[in-house]
């Protein structure tokens, strides 16, 4: 029997086209031909959850639409030898996989970018490639009251599957004509009247709310960083400390652990 299992073993034959000494070794695997596509994220002028700081992280947003005070960040699909970045009438290039800006008050004015890439192509397996190839997207800068965020979602928490959930933000305006958020749900009680501070920051698709800097408002801490599909669909990545008495208020940010979640669901309004 152990004769028989090492004549078989000897037999057995390599199956990866990238490995030389296998018989299926294909030269041109691993290989392609310079690409220039891109993907544009909306970055939130915010400190986004970290590792350290919630206990999550989540990626931007990717979206051709950003809101005037957040970062545009232009990244590079695909790896390359060169890399050339010309936006909009700026007389500047760049030469890295990835730029970041801020657009400033360019409302609804459509911003070209172009990303110029070389890359050196084995002809022998890309006979058609080119070693130089262009692709542009337009980029859109919208005031804030365009943002998505505002509005009524219902789904439930990963942790609570079977228990239905909301969350309702809603905005308002001041006295100096600036826009205010607030935010009730998650929690019975939980309750964040309209207030500037950072506890709410708004992306075109996308948000962070942010309260552990208060216990008012009963909602224990909670931080989320959501993001709302063409769709209507939506998730956010959230965090919160433990709801000590249920229904109550109380939470101690000193000695309670940071509980980490996620509210699935679908944008009703």
């Amino acid at each position: 029997a152990l004769l028989l299992t090492l004549g078989l073993g000897s037999c057995e034959k390599c199956n990866d086209p990238c490995d030389i000494d296998c018989d299926n070794y294909d030269p041109c695997c691993g290989q392609s031909p310079a690409d220039a596509s891109f993907t544009i994220y909306e970055v939130l002028n915010a400190p986004n959850p970290t590792k350290e700081r919630e206990g999550y992280t989540v990626t931007p947003m990717a979206t051709d639409t950003i809101l005037r005070f957040n970062t545009a960040l232009m990244e590079a699909d695909f790896e390359a030898d060169y890399y050339e970045w010309t936006i909009g009438d700026d007389p500047r290039t760049w030469n890295t996989s990835e730029v970041a800006l801020n657009f400033g008050v360019q409302f609804y004015m459509p911003i070209p970018i172009t990303l110029k890439v070389a890359k050196a192509v084995d002809k022998s397996c890309f006979p058609n490639a080119k070693d130089t190839v262009t692709f542009q997207r337009t980029l859109v800068i919208v005031p804030e009251e365009d943002s998505k965020a505002v509005g009524r979602y219902e789904g439930f928490l990963n942790s609570a599957p079977a228990k239905p959930n909301f969350l309702d933000i809603q905005d308002s305006v001041d006295q100096y004509g600036d826009l205010l958020y607030g935010y009730t749900g998650i929690f019975p009680n939980c309750d964040m009247p309209n207030r500037g501070g950072g506890s709410f920051i708004p992306g075109y698709r996308s948000f962070y709310l942010y309260s552990q800097a208060t216990k008012l408002g009963c909602c224990y801490g909670l931080t989320g960083y959501g993001k709302i599909a063409l769709d209507g669909s939506f998730r956010m990545k959230m965090g919160h400390y433990p709801v000590r008495p249920p229904d109550s208020c109380f939470w101690s940010g000193l000695n309670d652990p940071y509980l980490i979640d996620e509210f699935i669901g679908q944008k009703i309004n």
